[in-house]
């Protein structure tokens, strides 16, 4: 699989998005070092991505489409700490043939400080055949449209 080329914007900035989720984070997600755990950071964008596209699939694709995560690369830019509210911004980067990349930026709740950014891929995949497909034209459509 291709690595997604490097984004032509500012990962790091509020500006390069349009798309957002807030995440509570949990008490659970903190390490005996008090700071938020590396492995929380995934579950979060894996929140944002989903609140992203799945409305999509659900209004343009078949009810046996969905995504799956095929790469994830994570900077770690700064320390999170519980209490508080992870907010994601995310933009899809590149439509593929069965494929789409994602771009993410995390900031702590109310701050200009981005805490982490990452760049996923994901494919497109029909859960009843085990297997990847193509969009349609109207999900295709729709996804070009979350590219803007």
């Amino acid at each position: 699989m291709p690595i997604p080329d490097p984004p032509t914007f500012d990962p790091t900035a509020r500006a390069a998005f349009r798309h957002w989720a807030r995440v509570p984070l949990r008490y659970v997600d903190q390490d005996p070092l008090g700071h938020i755990n590396n492995a929380a950071l995934p579950m979060c964008l894996e929140q944002a991505r989903v609140e992203l596209i799945q409305p999509v699939l659900k209004a343009h694709a078949g009810p046996d489409a969905d995504i799956v995560l095929a790469r994830v690369t994570i900077d770690y830019l700064k320390e999170m700490s519980y209490p508080g509210t992870i907010e994601i911004g995310t933009r899809l980067t590149r439509l593929g043939t069965k494929s789409v990349a994602t771009a993410h930026a995390a900031f702590m709740a109310g701050s200009e400080v981005c805490v982490g950014t990452a760049v996923c891929v994901l494919v497109l995949f029909d859960t009843r055949k085990r297997a990847s497909i193509a969009p349609g034209p109207a999900l295709r459509s729709a996804l070009e449209g979350l590219m803007a």
